[in-house]
């Protein structure tokens, strides 16, 4: 006797070879699907940004829900996963490359996830990041003492928010 896999309920039984490929194809068809409402919460994010105060509130709802729906089909990837099937875990991940290749690629370029909201297309002023940016405009980002990415780009990345001859200075006052 040969076991079965139900994917997402007991009524989704993949008792056939048929069935089976159906459903290793609509969880591909689900991971690009998760990768491509990313891209359209990251493209209504940007036009949020350079919005006017009223269409700002209808973007804000839009993200919500796109939000909702982007947790509910990573939900359901998780689940197709952890049928501990192999060729579903494969089918989960090659839905996300596909997907991230056709919507992503590109779009996201942070080495760093915590920086990645820095690096946005839009040159619009954004209230919400505006206290992580530097008080010297002179002074990049990255470099800032304290900030989340530290010298990410330069090579040198901060230890407990210091940089450089300051670091060096802790840590003789510390020993």
């Amino acid at each position: 006797k040969s076991s079965c896999i139900n994917l997402f309920y007991a009524n989704w039984t993949l008792n056939s070879r048929l069935k089976f490929v159906v459903g290793m194809m609509g969880v591909v068809a689900l991971g690009i699907a998760t990768e491509g409402i990313s891209r359209i919460r990251h493209d209504l994010s940007n036009k949020a940004r350079a919005s006017s105060p009223e269409d700002h509130f209808k973007y804000t709802m839009l993200q919500t829900g796109l939000h909702g729906l982007h947790a509910v089909a990573g939900y359901l990837l998780m689940l197709a996963a952890m049928t501990f099937s192999c060729e579903m875990l494969l089918s989960v991940v090659a839905g996300l490359m596909i997907g991230y290749y056709r919507f992503g690629a590109g779009f996201l370029s942070a080495s760093n996830p915590c920086c990645a909201f820095l690096e946005d297309d839009s040159d619009a002023p954004n209230p919400a990041i505006e206290p992580l940016l530097p008080r010297d405009e002179a002074s990049p980002v990255d470099s800032q003492a304290g900030s989340c990415c530290g010298n990410i780009n330069s090579g040198n990345p901060t230890v407990g928010g210091l940089v450089g001859d300051e670091e060096a200075a802790a840590n003789e006052n510390a020993s």
